[in-house]
C-alpha cells in the first residue's frame, strides 16, 4: 500500500470518529479538516501517526484543529 493511500485511509478513519464524537456532519468535517489543513499535515507526519494508538491519532487531529481555533483573530 502506498504512503498516500494509507494517509487517505487513517484520514477517512479519522474523519468518522471526528464526526461521531463531535456530533457534526461528514461535509462539515471535510470542511473543517481542509480548512486546517489536517490531510496535509497527517500526511507529513505519516509514520508518528502509524506508531500510535488511534486514540492519539484523533487526540493529534483535534489538537491541529483547537490551535487554528485558538489563532482566529476576532
Amino acid at each position: 500500500m502506498s504512503v498516500q493511500t494509507d494517509c487517505e485511509m487513517l484520514s477517512v478513519q479519522a474523519m468518522e470518529a471526528y464526526a461521531r464524537k463531535y456530533h457534526v456532519s461528514g461535509n462539515d468535517v471535510v470542511e473543517l479538516f481542509h480548512e486546517n489543513q489536517v490531510f496535509e499535515k497527517m500526511m507529513i507526519q505519516h509514520e508518528y501517526l502509524h506508531q500510535i494508538s488511534f486514540e492519539e491519532v484523533l487526540e493529534y487531529v483535534e489538537k491541529i484543529i483547537m490551535e487554528a481555533a485558538m489563532n482566529l483573530k476576532i
